[in-house]
């Protein structure tokens, strides 16, 4: 983004042919061009200096003696090169150096203690310094960095350091850093798995230019995170919160105190998208405010022919509108996602690594320095935060988040809520063995991700089950290959009945990048089903967005780009969890990867068996009459009834009237009563149904009549009436299956590689393309139908192993 219009002769004025052919000289030439005259030297001194060490990398420089060319550089080399060229460094990145310990000073990089009233160093030394990264370089290093920076508040300064990482360092930060003026203007702070209390430091801070904060991995309680909001309020964008010690205690003050005032959600796209009706003083403390989605002949089902247009461009008949407000209106769909990553914000305020840095104003004044009013980028992985504690933050929200993330949030089965008198009774919903096991995912949550609640929503890091309603399991005693089959053999049933509304692209076309987290190695076969057909939805999602562009042709940017990339982020592999129940000798890990189209499975040839069953049939009777195991008792006792095959119901069921219990509550001090449904009294057309109904009446299950509610869309779908409430806790309850057994070897055996069954689908997709423009005599043929072969990035990683996904782009 430009930070002001170019003047006349700079809009007009033809470019020099070195400005041409600069980016694409390689870095070793640099030096000698810079000798040619004073034009070459003005426009490639520039590219060396302003990202020195970046510069020592791509001349191939050998590592090894990274420490002594570093100390070489900033105590000699310093010291003999002219203010001019000192101006010109930029960037200190040391990320990238093989530093190793170094006692040559005693662990101080210059000689001779600093006092804060001392001018700093680096400051004298580079005047124009703007990004320092330190990310996981030696204790000596980041202290006498750190240590350098400190001068006392108000002596007179001419850096301004714009950003700032010391992640995975070993240095305990200072109050006195954090007052220091050299480091007020940070835009980008990155104190991530660093030592040391983050409350007492940054409570003493003064960084009113803060926009972009990562705090990962730093022990943050509910208090020092209710600490930090109350510092910074809105003023910052980008927050990092992830792999702490947080719960649902801080996520109201969260949305009270950061997020921007202003609404983003309109009533103006309900025809498209639907529209939010909130109840006036009626909510409860676990929900939050009643609120329900009103929708259109189109918004519940997601097929308005308007829903692939972008937003047309917002007039106003205030001629006096702030730049600043505007950003608090909901864009068109179409801007770019704004980065904060290292990277990129690096790039933002140096320019790409081939250019000519930008001038400090430009970078002073660009988009990441604005105040948005509030947070819009928001990192949540990692904590303890409850599925209900997350819902209700995104419904509370004003819509403004554009980036999210969460990778797991717990779920809570009332059953293990229950009282130590009623548990005995419940055996049969969660056996004793599993009664310890943590359930996450985001089942039943896919509508919180719609326009109608998220409308400038463009990145989102979520659980699988979003899509896929497997809850991951988490347990001491239940290995990850036993996890991953129990959660698809007997949770995946009863969530898919309890809420059957899972996410799709066209949920919300504004979506440009999608990432599911703990995604499972290995399936039975529903995971595999729902991720293909979801790649299936994103293709024909992409050739209904390029018959809309044909369809106004005459309109520029008529569409919304849709989802572009999805990352499938894979969760444990059972083979490294029990390495020694499998034979890996002679695997390839470069075959499950490759290009050929046979399928591949670990499972396929192991004896990968459960500790837990005897080797014996436990199923058998001394007489040889053979029971039914635990699998065929659940689907016999609660079978999963299709549309095309409705549960049997009693006669006159369609005479049946709706029934209600009067719930009283209180809200903000205001006493409320509302009516929450409690089904017809006699078995329906819908499974889920009759089974909240089951739950409700069954006398060992009276808690079950708590966490009153709206009904969401997928409450709606499963056959609860639009506009009621409900109690959620009996509705949570279906998901837990009447039994649930671990798996045996010979099931283990019959799972299927998840890598290979996209790799696979991926293959035919892309042939059955090279099929149609074949047929068609050019590469140029219609996107989506019928070779369905998605052509947006979908890239895989591993938690310990990097691949290379490059053939399924």
């Amino acid at each position: 983004m430009m930070a002001s219009l170019p003047s006349y002769r700079e809009a007009t004025e033809r470019p020099h042919w070195i400005t041409i052919v600069a980016p694409h000289v390689a870095a070793r030439d640099y030096a000698r061009l810079c000798l040619v005259d004073n034009r070459f030297h003005a426009e490639f001194a520039p590219r060396m200096w302003k990202d020195p060490f970046k510069t020592i990398r791509l001349l191939g420089r050998h590592p090894a003696e990274d420490t002594r060319r570093l100390q070489y550089f900033l105590t000699t080399h310093v010291e003999r090169m002219r203010l001019a060229t000192r101006s010109l460094v930029l960037c200190l990145d040391f990320r990238d150096l093989g530093l190793t310990a170094y006692h040559f000073f005693e662990h101080q990089l210059w000689n001779g203690a600093k006092s804060q009233e001392n001018s700093s160093r680096l400051a004298s030394a580079f005047p124009q310094l703007r990004c320092i990264l330190l990310d996981g370089t030696p204790e000596w290093l980041v202290d006498s960095i750190a240590r350098d920076l400190e001068i006392s508040p108000g002596s007179p300064t001419t850096l301004a350091c714009l950003m700032f990482t010391a992640r995975k360092t070993a240095t305990v930060f200072r109050p006195a850093f954090f007052l220091s003026p050299l480091v007020k203007s940070v835009v980008y702070l990155d104190l991530s798995y660093a030592p040391g209390s983050l409350k007492a430091t940054l409570l003493a801070a003064s960084l009113p230019c803060l926009r972009i904060l990562k705090v990962q991995g730093r022990e943050i309680s509910d208090d020092a995170a209710l600490s930090i909001f109350a510092l910074f309020k809105q003023q910052l964008w980008s927050l990092d919160l992830s792999d702490n010690k947080l719960t649902d205690a801080p996520l109201e003050p969260l949305v009270l105190s950061t997020f921007p005032a202003t609404n983003s959600r309109t009533a103006a796209h309900h025809d498209v998208e639907g529209s939010l009706k909130w109840v006036a003083n009626v909510g409860e403390a676990w929900y939050g405010r009643f609120g329900f989605i009103e929708e259109s002949e189109h918004s519940s089902v997601f097929n308005h022919p308007r829903r692939h247009l972008a937003d047309p461009p917002v007039y106003t008949s205030h001629a006096e509108l702030a730049s600043g407000d505007q950003s608090t209106v909901r864009h068109n769909g179409r801007r770019p996602v704004r980065r904060d990553t290292p990277e990129s914000v690096k790039q933002i305020l140096l320019g790409k690594p081939d250019r000519h840095p930008q001038a400090y104003e430009g970078a002073e004044s660009h988009d990441i320095r604005a105040a948005h009013g509030g947070i819009t980028h928001l990192r949540l992985n990692g904590n303890g935060f409850s599925l209900q504690g997350i819902e209700r933050l995104i419904r509370e929200s004003p819509g403004q988040l554009e980036h999210f993330e969460c990778d797991s949030a717990l779920i809570e089965i009332p059953a293990a809520t229950l009282n130590e008198k009623r548990r005995e009774a419940l055996r049969h919903l969660l056996p004793r063995w599993l009664a310890p096991a943590k359930f996450t995912g985001f089942v039943g949550a896919s509508h919180l991700f719609r326009p109608v609640f998220c409308p400038q929503l463009q990145v989102l890091r979520i659980h699988h089950s979003l899509l896929s309603q497997i809850p991951s399991i988490n347990a001491e005693n239940v290995t990850v290959g036993d996890s991953l089959w129990i959660a698809e053999a007997f949770f995946e049933p009863r969530a898919a009945m309890a809420f059957p509304q899972v996410f799709a692209p066209d949920m919300n076309p504004r979506l440009y990048s999608l990432t599911l987290t703990n995604v499972p190695r290995y399936s039975t076969g529903p995971f595999i089903v729902k991720i293909l057909n979801f790649l299936r939805q994103a293709s024909d999602q992409e050739r209904k967005i390029q018959d809309t562009n044909a369809a106004h042709s005459l309109r520029v940017s008529a569409s919304l780009n849709g989802l572009r990339h999805i990352h499938l982020e894979f969760g444990e592999d059972p083979r490294e969890a029990a390495p020694d129940a499998l034979d890996l000798e002679g695997m390839d890990a470069a075959k499950l990867l490759g290009p050929e189209d046979e399928e591949f499975s670990f499972f396929a040839q192991s004896d990968w068996a459960s500790s837990s069953l005897p080797t014996s049939d436990p199923q058998t009777l001394d007489g040889g009459q053979r029971l039914k195991n635990d699998r065929e008792l659940f689907h016999a006792e609660t079978p999963l009834f299709r549309p095309e095959n409705p549960p049997p119901y009693r006669p006159g069921y369609a005479e049946t009237q709706d029934q209600y219990e009067h719930h009283h509550g209180d809200w903000n001090g205001q006493v409320f009563a509302v009516p929450v449904w409690v089904g017809r009294g006699v078995s329906g057309p819908h499974s889920a149904v009759n089974e909240y109904m089951r739950l409700l009446k069954d006398p060992y299950l009276t808690a079950l009549h708590t966490n009153v509610g709206p009904a969401s869309p997928s409450h709606v779908l499963a056959g609860v009436p639009a506009g009621s409430y409900i109690y959620h806790a009996a509705w949570d309850a279906i998901m837990a299956p009447p039994v649930v057994r671990k798996p045996t070897a010979a099931e283990l055996g019959e799972m299927r590689d998840v890598v290979a069954a996209i790799k696979e689908y991926r293959a035919k997709t892309k042939s059955a393309l090279s099929t149609a423009q074949q047929a068609a005599g050019t590469l140029d043929v219609p996107l989506g139908e019928p070779h369905y072969h998605w052509s947006g990035k979908l890239d895989i990683s591993f938690p310990s192993v990097s691949h290379d996904s490059g053939m399924w782009r």
